[in-house]
């Protein structure tokens, strides 16, 4: 007995040593970061038997497999399988192979080579399968399980999911606003998308009173840019008052991803809007105007959405040699082979595995398998089986060492203090509170000359008080630490290193960020820069000369594109004619002191209707811009202005900021606001009124100076657009529009605008709808009142015996609640006790009448049956009532 107590005891502690462990000396983790940081920490670490498939997750939403996180944090560590790949064992060979999958369940099948290959020629089988009409892809395969959906069930149904999906628009404290398509700006959003066969794609689309043919048309992108598909919008299908329509892309989407629909006008007559609105919150925008390009800021959110099709039951699928996607199954087999094994010899077996992956319960059978291949010298042979497989991980094994997570784990967009967590295989490596902020800060210079001490400085864009500021320069010479934002550094060869440096407040919390620095010599730095600058000025021109004359006016005044080239120019002339280091080192001292701008930034805001209110509007100005003596008052002036633009106008406003981007920060040159007129009558002329002080107009050739605002004369249907050095808010934009004086109604206040022919139209659709309602609710009435009765019990004795039970218990004293109880306890439905209680207390049981009507029969009892049962059963006492 002894002995086989030791015995126990040995083999649970060599279970114990056998089982995957991590062990960890010391951590760090940085608790300060900005937004779009990275974690930043470190933790002593050693690993024993972890596969490599083990899951890296942290509370930011970052995930990778312990092989891919090793990797990144160059860790060095052994596999015990070769590659650190994983292998297989065959089992259960059959040529028809018949299963139950459950809902999200997975399995593994898998193809077997014997012999040294010359090569695969086909790979063909059918899968069938019970699974019905669904939601979810019920089947998806994934051809050497290497994450890829291959193919699987792609059959489209007619029918839809139930909502639609408009990825973040969302109106919940938003102010929605339409705005008009243009042809050549397309309204973009993103939106993810679950797995789904097809598409009905839309949009909230208004069109203006013209005619004519031009339509709208939505695009699907992928989030790269890459378009997949679209489809059109007709004039005929978007109305004058505007609703949302759609239009068909079948697309097969094989799982969850974001997509961009993008919605832009044909070109013609009609204008078309779309309601969006422009928002601060990060989950509330996912929308731009422009075009898909890499690093696009999305500022808005617009009406356009997508509402999944069903896939169609399954049945049969062919799964032949080239798949859906291009792919050739036999191609992918023998490039697997030769990646895991080595080469095509499988003289001592080569395994290809086949993942099943299923959405919903379903029986799956794999027949008619077909595999032919080559073996060497010996012709062609052919296979009809297939393998259950079972996968053997590699496992992780290393000593101890640093582990560092910098640059790997992004942090998450929100901006508050949390708790963050590292695990590992589920077990916490590193845990403390994180606080993210706003906190942008670059380093400067970024390109020095190697063995020349430079000074580094850090710029901040916030008021945060940091306590120390920790450098380590990548060079292996020994870090530094100052409480001033700079310090001096000197690199003894040339090359690119990476600096980290470190913001302490006097929390101690700390912030980390990681610059890429080139360290050049002397000469090299010179001709590098010298080409740059050159390359930057020949950008500038080109985007300067693509501007319009009036916008080009502006920036030519601000910046001089002839002094900075001939300052180039003469500083080639220098670099060339230089001799001696004294000679690189001036030149590249005056090379620190120029400021050459990378380029010119244009931010535009969508447009959006310019609203005409009293307040705006300067009576002053519309006297003294005609030579009548008019002699109405201020308030009917400002009262016939708003009601004239309200009538007649429907003015669009947009805006623009115009900026010189230096590379570090960006210079604003100017705001400009663009109007565009449309008239709604024919209007020879208009004025527009502004404040000269704050606003230039581009037509500033015709303005007029008033004591108050001056003005312009607009000629019919034109845009105009006004320059500010100061910020620009649409709803305080000192302007506004009027006609000639003669034009004005200058008497009374505005007048209601009713649309008669649409109240009309609105008295008509509510009669029809009371009258369908009314129609609908006799029907169901009727229906309720014969039908409904035999829907709830087939059997109408089990109606008489729970009626007389019911009676029975009343008689005995029982309440109604312990009555429903019992009822409910011997298998009845809340549906069915909920009719005899009502039938039983002679209240209405269907749906009660429009109108009231006198109650002519108080009937309690259902009508008896009369088979010969029921009058044997009316002589017993009724106490057993289960269904």
């Amino acid at each position: 007995m002894k002995k086989v107590s030791i015995f126990l005891v040995l083999i649970i502690a060599f279970a114990a040593l056998a089982q995957a462990t991590i062990y960890m000396e010391n951590t760090s983790l940085d608790t300060l970061y900005m937004k779009g940081e990275n974690i930043s920490g470190w933790a002593n670490i050693s690993f024993y038997k972890h596969s490599v498939d083990e899951k890296v997750k942290d509370t930011e939403e970052n995930e990778f497999s312990l092989k891919e996180f090793l990797d990144l944090a160059n860790y060095t560590y052994n596999c015990s399988i070769k590659d650190c790949l994983s292998d297989y064992t065959a089992s259960n060979s059959s040529s028809i192979k018949t299963f139950f999958l459950k809902e999200n369940e997975t399995r593994v099948l898998g193809f077997k080579f014997g012999s040294n290959l010359e090569g695969i020629n086909s790979v063909s089988f059918n899968l069938a399968s019970t699974a019905g009409l669904s939601e979810k892809n019920q089947i998806k395969i994934d051809i050497l399980k290497d994450g890829k959906i291959d193919t699987g069930n792609s059959k489209i149904s007619s029918q839809l999911s139930a909502t639609t999906n408009y990825g973040c628009y969302n109106i919940t404290g938003e102010s929605i606003g339409e705005t008009t398509l243009e042809s050549s700006k397309p309204f973009c959003q993103k939106i993810e998308l679950d797995e789904a066969p097809g598409f009905q794609v839309g949009a909230w689309l208004k069109k203006t009173e013209n005619n004519d043919d031009n339509g709208v048309t939505i695009e699907m992108f992928t989030k790269k840019g890459t378009l997949i598909k679209d489809c059109d919008f007709t004039s005929g299908q978007i109305s004058p008052s505007g609703s949302e329509v759609f239009c068909t892309i079948d697309v097969l989407v094989p799982e969850k991803d974001y997509y961009y629909f993008c919605l832009s006008r044909d070109i013609g007559n009609n204008e078309f809007y779309t309601k969006a609105y422009i928002s601060q919150k990060e989950d509330k925008k996912c929308g731009f105007q422009g075009n898909i390009a890499t690093g696009i800021e999305e500022v808005a959110a617009y009406q356009i959405g997508a509402r999944a099709k069903k896939f169609n039951p399954v049945g049969k699928i062919n799964i032949l040699d080239e798949l859906p996607t291009g792919d050739i199954i036999s191609g992918l087999f023998q490039s697997y082979i030769q990646e895991k094994y080595g080469s095509l010899d499988c003289s001592s077996g080569c395994y290809v595995p086949v993942q099943l992956m299923s959405s919903v319960n379903q029986t799956v059978t794999i027949s008619n398998i077909a595999t032919s291949y080559n073996p060497k010298n010996a012709g062609q042979f052919s296979s009809n089986l297939i393998f259950d497989l079972q996968e053997d991980s590699s496992d992780i094994n290393s000593e101890f060492q640093v582990l560092s997570f910098d640059n790997i784990l992004p942090v998450g967009p929100k901006l508050i203090t949390r708790t963050y967590e590292l695990t590992i295989g589920g077990e916490e490596i590193v845990k403390d509170k994180i606080t993210v902020k706003n906190i942008i800060f670059s380093l400067s210079p970024t390109k020095i000359v190697s063995n020349y001490p430079e000074e580094f400085v850090i710029s901040m864009s916030s008021n945060e008080t940091i306590s120390k500021y920790e450098w380590d320069f990548g060079d292996n010479k020994t870090g530094s630490s100052t409480t001033l934002n700079k310090t001096t550094h000197s690199f003894d060869l040339e090359g690119n290193y990476t600096i980290k440096v470190k913001l302490i407040d006097a929390q101690e919390k700390a912030i980390s960020r990681f610059f890429l620095i080139e360290v050049l010599s002397p000469k090299n730095l010179i001709d590098s820069e010298i080409k740059s600058m050159q390359a930057r000025l020949t950008t500038m021109e080109t985007k300067i000369a693509a501007m319009s004359p009036f916008e080009k006016s502006i920036v030519e005044s601000k910046i001089s594109l002839s002094e900075l080239n001939a300052q180039v120019e003469f500083l080639d002339l220098k670099f060339k004619a230089a001799k001696s280091n004294a000679d690189y080192e001036d030149i590249i001292s005056e090379i620190l002191s120029m400021e050459v701008p990378e380029g010119i930034v244009k931010s535009v805001t969508p447009r959006t209707s310019l609203i005409s209110t009293p307040e705006k509007v300067f009576p002053e100005s519309v006297k003294q811009s005609s030579f009548d003596n008019i002699t109405s008052s201020d308030s009917e002036i400002e009262t016939a202005v708003v009601y004239w633009n309200t009538k007649n106008m429907a003015t669009k406003v947009s805006t623009k900021t115009v900026s010189i981007d230096y590379g570090d920060f960006k210079e604003d040159l100017f705001n400009s606001v663009l109007l565009q007129f449309s008239p709604k009558i024919a209007v020879d002329e208009y004025y527009v009124y502004f404040d000269d002080y704050s606003l230039t107009p581009s037509i500033n050739d015709s303005v007029t100076k008033t004591d108050e605002y001056s003005y312009i004369v607009v000629p019919k249907t034109r845009a105009v657009e006004f320059i500010s050095e100061g910020n620009i808010y649409v709803d305080d934009l000192p302007l506004f529009i009027a006609p000639p004086i003669s034009a004005l109604s200058l008497v009374g206040e505005i007048p209601e605008v009713v649309d008669k022919n649409n109240t009309v139209k609105i008295i008509l659709i509510i009669v029809l709808s009371l009258i369908v309602f009314a129609i609908i609710y006799f029907f169901l009435r009727k229906w309720y009142q014969y039908n409904y009765e035999t829907h709830l019990f087939k059997d109408r004795n089990n109606l008489y015996n729970v009626m007389i039970y019911v009676s029975n218990s009343k008689k005995q004293g029982l309440t109604g609640d312990k009555i429903k109880a019992s009822l409910e306890k011997s298998g009845w439905t809340s549906e069915q006790i909920r009719y005899i209680m009502l039938k039983f207390e002679n209240k209405e049981t269907g749906l009660p009448a429009l109108l009231p009507t006198k109650d002519k029969t108080k009937n309690t009892q259902p009508t008896q049956p009369q088979s010969k049962q029921i009058r044997q059963n009316r002589g017993q006492k009724h106490t057993n009532f289960n269904k």
